[in-house]
């Protein structure tokens, strides 16, 4: 299958992918392949337009290559900037708000984002859970988990971190605009790349949780020994370690590991805090008048506090 845009052949950039090489990033056993920082730059380091072109994994001459034990070899064009000036927005005939009102309840993305190990999934599902005893229709988007399939082809290096980003409020912003309450589990290191998505959504839609977890607690809990691996150097571009982390300005809560009284909280009270939040803003009762009004007074006064439980669940890096 191939896509074209108007660039001259001549001026396109190509990268060869062995399909199947363990020593190729990108590169599956399965036939696929894909390009994990799909920009070409001139010798200025100006990008450059260029056509994709994926040969079919399903193609004689790939199914020929496997049945010989041997895998098919396929040459893809990079492309930085394709031209999609002939594609048109298609309105559905159903709306969001009658899908709201099915479901009692108005869509937001709640954005988890902090270290690794500060948390986010453990309270995300918590939260997850504790919507569904209330009949709210819930996903949770988790990095780890995309990882394993929209984005398996991304590293870690600022330009793959910020595509894993940008797919995953993506994502968000369809289950949003379906009225699902969409609870996003990623470390999302750089400011910019959580506001791009704010930018993308409605007002009252994005509610960015910052789990303000000290690195010190995060390092000490270390449960899969990620931090361990990142000092010794084994692990490169780790945030907080040897990638920084930008800590939200404004979020709409921040969730910290003690009471106010010095106490430790548990991960049930964060959730809480978390589900609060929604029941004052409106969004599981379907209210979106009072969704707009209250929205920004909130995010000034609602400060609440959590603490996660040693035993931690995975955490998108």
């Amino acid at each position: 299958m191939t896509k074209r845009t108007s660039q001259p052949p001549a001026t396109q950039q190509q990268a060869e992918l062995d399909i199947g090489s363990e020593n190729v990033p990108g590169a599956f056993a399965n036939g696929t392949a894909f390009a994990s920082s799909a920009c070409a730059h001139s010798p200025s380091g100006a990008a450059q337009p260029a056509t994709v072109e994926v040969a079919d994994p399903g193609s004689c001459g790939a199914r020929a290559g496997l049945a010989n034990g041997g895998l098919a070899r396929q040459r893809i064009t990079l492309s930085a900037s394709p031209d999609v000036s002939h594609i048109h927005w298609h309105h559905g005939a159903v709306g969001r708000l009658e899908k709201e009102r099915l479901l009692r309840q108005t869509g937001c993305l709640l954005w988890f984002t902090g270290l690794s190990g500060s948390g986010k999934s453990t309270v995300a599902c918590l939260v997850e859970q504790m919507l569904l005893a209330q009949g709210k229709l819930t996903k949770v988007i988790d990095g780890d988990n995309l990882r394993h399939g929209l984005n398996s082809g991304l590293g870690f290096s600022p330009a793959d971190r910020e595509e894993n980003i940008r797919r995953a409020g993506e994502v968000g912003k369809l289950l949003v605009e379906t009225g699902i309450i969409a609870i996003a589990s990623l470390i999302s290191p750089y400011a910019r790349d959580r506001q791009k998505i704010r930018a993308r959504l409605a007002p009252g839609d994005f509610v960015e949780v910052f789990m303000d977890i000290p690195l010190a607690t995060c390092e000490a809990r270390d449960c899969k020994g990620l931090y361990k691996k990142a000092r010794a150097g084994i692990i490169k571009e780790f945030t907080g370690i040897s990638d920084p982390y930008d800590r939200p300005e404004h979020p709409e809560l921040v969730l910290t590991d003690r009471a106010p009284d010095g106490s430790l909280l548990s991960a049930q009270d964060l959730a809480e805090a978390v589900i609060g939040y929604l029941q004052q803003t409106g969004h599981l009762t379907h209210q979106p008048a009072m969704l707009h009004q209250n929205g920004r007074h909130l995010q000034q006064q609602l400060q609440f506090m959590g603490h996660l439980a040693t035993c931690c669940h995975g955490d998108g890096i």
